[in-house]
């Protein structure tokens, strides 16, 4: 099974749904975003700084933070200081039909958005 479907780009495979559903907080460096896994579902929160793009480092339980420019996000993606203009990126999960999570990198969606797995 290909890893990126052949109408869009943008939708990549990720894996075992629960791979990410048993831990709760995985990096996907070649996608440059983070999974998370919360009593409510997954989510996925971009890893691109959204001040110039650089790539965030998770601090663990603190949030994130940019090594370029210094800017820190707490563990929501919200801006907590630095030079980012505004929050770190949700990006809609789903599910293929082999089971497998799915991260749309162009679709974001609301912070509170959570597929139940």
């Amino acid at each position: 099974m290909p890893s990126v479907f052949p109408e869009s780009n943008s939708r990549v495979k990720l894996g075992p749904v629960e791979r990410f559903a048993a831990t709760p907080l995985t990096a996907v460096p070649d996608q440059r975003l983070w999974i998370y896994a919360d009593g409510e579902g997954l989510f996925a929160i971009s890893a691109v700084c959204t001040h110039l793009g650089c790539l965030v480092s998770s601090n663990g339980n603190e949030g994130f933070f940019c090594p370029c420019h210094g800017s820190r996000f707490d563990v929501h993606g919200n801006v907590t200081g630095g030079a980012a203009p505004k929050a770190l990126m949700y990006l809609e999960l789903s599910l293929s039909p082999d089971g497998q999570l799915v991260v749309d990198k162009q679709k974001t969606v609301a912070a509170t958005e959570r597929l139940k797995a």
